[in-house]
């Protein structure tokens, strides 16, 4: 009763709830990069694309030609802050301090530039150990925008020559989208929807209907069984100079003209990426990989924008109720699907509860 209570509130007045993560600041510098390659970049790995129990912390830039031994060059002015060297994960990575507040890591380097990998294979020498990290102080290693770092390899988890290169603030593990800093891969190529999948929940937070749609045969008006309804969207994106298919940066979902529920892969902790399956439709994996376009109680990775209802919308009114999305990249390119829903009749299944 108090759950009905509940929704019947919600669907009467307009509720915001934020995240209970803890958002770090940017710096307030001025940062930009510059390209770590010095040949025109292949996004292979997009910032913030679905993986397996993670979201993407950085992007991955691929090879010339395919094969190790590619120069790996600085993306701002500061110093060699750490080297890491792991069998599994980063494998041989590199941490750039900057002056700023950010930090840029290189990772999954086949080896470092000369001066580098002698303070290595001496400190390795000394611990008798391969697996290792070394801190460096502001003076040791100072670099330029452009110097030549490391070269390109496949240590780690890697299933191929690239670059992981991500973006941090410098001191935490926030990772922030290099794209909103300068750097951009050739891209006029829109994201493109696959699937969406409808989903209808009882007044007591039962779910009473889930119904998958092929993006592109979608119906102009689609009867949903239930008195909440919720959306879930499986989409991808491309770029140019890439044959790789990509995550989207953004998707927007507007009900009777009014945003109802957004997210943006911006910046988030690493340690909230776990938050992964709470964004996704998890259980509903067989299906597709569906992006929740409502949030889960205890989902509290930082990437939603505007959340109403927390993204669950009273349909219980028997009226038609138009509904938009909108799917974008971090080079501004779009897609939309726009259609009508109405509630119909339906049974309630004895099943654990999935609203708040």
């Amino acid at each position: 009763m108090i759950k009905k209570l509940l929704v019947i509130i919600l669907s009467m007045s307009i509720v915001l709830r934020m995240s209970n993560a803890t958002i770090i600041a940017k710096p307030h510098l001025p940062f930009l990069l510059i390209a770590p390659l010095k040949y025109q970049i292949s996004v292979t790995g997009s910032f913030g694309e679905l993986r397996n129990n993670h979201f993407h912390a950085g992007i991955d830039l691929r090879s010339a030609h395919g094969v190790e031994g590619d120069s790996i060059y600085s993306a701002a002015d500061g110093f060699v802050k750490k080297i890491k060297i792991d069998s599994k994960n980063y494998g041989k990575s590199i941490y750039i301090e900057h002056p700023s507040g950010y930090t840029t890591v290189y990772a999954h380097c086949r080896s470092f530039r000369p001066d580098i990998e002698e303070k290595v294979k001496a400190e390795q020498y000394r611990l008798q150990k391969n697996e290792l990290e070394i801190e460096f102080r502001p003076n040791d290693l100072v670099v330029k925008a452009g110097d030549s770092i490391a070269i390109m390899g496949n240590t780690g988890d890697s299933q191929g020559a690239h670059l992981h290169f991500e973006l941090r603030i410098t001191g935490t593990e926030e990772v922030l989208d290099p794209s909103e800093y300068g750097l951009v891969a050739e891209d006029n190529i829109s994201p493109q929807f696959r699937k969406l999948k409808l989903y209808g929940f009882d007044l007591d937070g039962n779910s009473v209907s889930e119904k998958v749609f092929l993006a592109n045969k979608i119906k102009s008006k689609i009867l949903v069984p239930g008195e909440i309804f919720g959306v879930g969207v499986e989409a991808f994106d491309k770029m140019n100079n890439s044959w790789r298919t990509l995550g989207i940066k953004s998707l927007k979902l507007f009900i009777d003209h009014s945003l109802f529920y957004s997210f943006s892969m911006d910046h988030w902790s690493i340690e909230d990426a776990r938050y992964i399956n709470a964004h996704i439709d998890y259980k509903g994996l067989g299906q597709g990989r569906f992006q929740r376009c409502f949030k889960l109680q205890g989902n509290k990775i930082p990437i939603y924008q505007t959340v109403e209802n927390d993204g669950f919308f009273y349909i219980g009114d028997g009226l038609e109720h138009q509904v938009i999305l909108v799917i974008s990249d971090a080079s501004g390119n779009e897609s939309s699907r726009e259609f009508i829903i109405q509630n119909t009749s339906y049974i309630s299944p004895v099943v654990n509860n999935i609203l708040p």
